[in-house]
């Protein structure tokens, strides 16, 4: 479908280094993965992006995810316009904006970390690893990627792990092995933790 939308964000640029030289180039755009909820919300709720973003003279970015209040796609006739709400897509969206941020400020060698919690979380890591070529790194806050753990049964997974493993799975935009590849590097990452 062609169809597009207004998605809201909040930008701060008083910390953003303007003028010429090596250290305006160098200077990061922090870009929070909204969630779900208003933008607003995490704008005063995210404190290490203010006090690290000062320091770094960055640009701060609060996206707002799709279907979030006022992020919504006209899907009015669609069916299943739901289906259209998918960790891939919101993903694409944070990439399209960040792809016309960087234009509109002319940041092209300015390197984008991603800032997110909680569901925001485990979207600020998928964003590094899906789009390694828009996100230089990540910051993933109490991001549930235990929802995932290798010793989950389906009669015992909660509803948080039913939708992460939704949102990494072919139904939610991702490639068919993506869930069951994340579920294999569960044993790696136990030995690369235990390793001095």
């Amino acid at each position: 479908s062609s169809v597009v939308f207004r998605q809201r964000y909040c930008l701060y640029d008083q910390f953003w280094k303007k003028g010429t030289g090596k250290a305006v180039k160098t200077a990061p755009i922090f870009f929070y993965t909204g969630n779900e909820s208003p933008v607003e919300v995490y704008i005063n709720n995210t404190g290490l992006m203010w006090e690290v973003g000062e320091r770094q003279g960055a640009l701060l970015v609060f996206a707002e995810h799709r279907f979030e209040p006022d992020s919504h796609p006209d899907l009015q006739s669609v069916e299943n316009c739901f289906g259209y709400c998918t960790t891939a897509q919101a993903l694409a969206d944070y990439a399209a904006l960040i792809a016309r941020l960087k234009i509109e400020f002319g940041a092209d060698d300015n390197p984008v970390i991603a800032f997110g919690g909680s569901y925001g979380g485990m979207l600020a890591g998928w964003m590094r690893v899906r789009y390694p070529d828009v996100i230089a790194g990540s910051i993933a806050a109490s991001a549930p990627v235990w929802g995932l753990a290798k010793t989950m049964q389906n009669e015992r997974l909660d509803w948080s792990a039913r939708a992460i493993s939704r949102g990494v799975s072919k139904a939610g935009g991702a490639s068919e092995q993506c869930l069951w590849n994340i579920r294999a590097a569960w044993p790696l990452l136990d030995q690369v933790a235990l390793a001095p």
